[in-house]
């Protein structure tokens, strides 16, 4: 009975996150960091199915060294599994993890140690019965403090407007969900349900991640070219818009001047300080080497207030842009709108 269990409760999870393992050595849309911390959080949580199952089969046993397996189970339970939260927070980490955030882990760490001996925080008696222990909630308290941190962080990324909305809600919804898990687990006694939300989540956040990589220009994130044929292909028809192309000044004589990283570094810059500048209902698209085309759901003379506020703050650093700017209807032709707009373009441009 108690593999029948284990079979239905674990079975899709698992195989789960052994298609996502071989999924991660070879998928090239990742950098080696992002693919070594999914695969480490794919690996850990594998483990940890394996670990809680284990214990549930040797929770039925009489055999005598049952309770030893079983001890060492718990502590891998409580001591490794802020590991996965860790290794998430890297993820969706732009900077660097300041040290002190590892700090919660290993205090953890180190008192599930002491409790294979102590009992302080688990004890599974040699008649293999367990209890908790009077310092159970140490584990309980880190694994809410690096919720805590990954809200933070989900949040900071929310307000990457033209990207991370989306994928910051489903993270959010990830983490209120771990959260009911554990509630559930720690009152009701509930068996493999934290491990399980975390496979599965674990998978479609890959999925996500994948989708959205598909859909951003690799080195300025910005949508990428595919992303605004789609949008001419399928949106363009239905709304009214303001349409913007945008050509960088003097780029070419960037990049034969200063080499091709310099003009990379510049095109980096351009798109952080657009996204800065634009509204909520803006989305920047990057078409061409220096060429991108904003889609923008407000009038042209608020989009042209975004681009002389743009046009400031490039100016500070030395980049600037010639742009041509056409309002769009249903009515007209998407294609004649655009061409419209890329011929204003090259005439501010031809302006100097």
């Amino acid at each position: 009975m108690s593999f029948k269990i284990i079979i239905y409760a674990n079975a899709v999870p698992f195989l789960g996150l052994l298609i996502l393992t071989v999924l991660i050595h070879n998928n090239p849309l990742f950098d080696r960091r992002q693919n070594k911390l999914f695969l480490a959080n794919a690996c850990i949580t594998l483990g940890m199915l394996i670990a809680v199952s284990l214990d549930y089969i040797l929770s039925a046993q009489t055999f005598d060294s049952a309770w030893i397996f079983r001890r060492f189970m718990s502590f891998l339970n409580f001591a490794v599994s802020p590991l996965i939260l860790i290794f998430l927070l890297q993820i969706i980490s732009v900077k660097k993890i300041a040290i002190i955030v590892y700090v919660p882990f290993l205090i953890n760490f180190a008192v599930c140690i002491v409790s294979l001996f102590t009992n302080v925080v688990f004890k599974v008696s040699e008649s293999n019965k367990y209890s908790r222990g009077p310092l159970f909630i140490v584990p309980f308290c880190t694994s809410v403090f690096y919720l805590g941190v990954l809200i933070y962080q989900v949040l900071k990324r929310a307000k990457d407007r033209n990207k991370r909305f989306f994928e910051a809600t489903f993270l959010l919804f990830v983490i209120i969900t771990l959260c009911m898990g554990m509630f559930l687990e720690i009152t009701m006694y509930f068996h493999f349900l934290i491990w399980d939300i975390t496979a599965i989540s674990l998978i479609m956040y890959y999925l996500l991640l994948n989708i959205s990589q598909s859909m951003i220009d690799p080195l300025t994130k910005a949508y990428n070219r595919a992303m605004y044929n789609r949008w001419v292909q399928t949106a363009g028809g239905n709304i009214s818009c303001t349409i913007v192309m945008i050509d960088l000044n003097h780029f070419k004589q960037i990049n034969d001047i200063y080499g091709h990283d310099a003009g990379d570094q510049c095109l980096i810059k351009f798109v952080e300080i657009m996204l800065d500048c634009m509204k909520k209902k803006d989305s920047l698209y990057r078409v061409g080497g220096d060429e991108f085309t904003i889609i923008s759901r407000h009038s042209q003379e608020e989009m042209e207030q975004s681009l002389r506020k743009c046009l400031g703050k490039l100016r500070e650093i030395n980049i600037s842009f010639a742009y041509g700017i056409k309002e769009y209807r249903p009515s007209e032709d998407i294609a004649e709108a655009i061409v419209e707009a890329d011929r204003r373009m090259y005439l501010n441009k031809a302006k100097g």
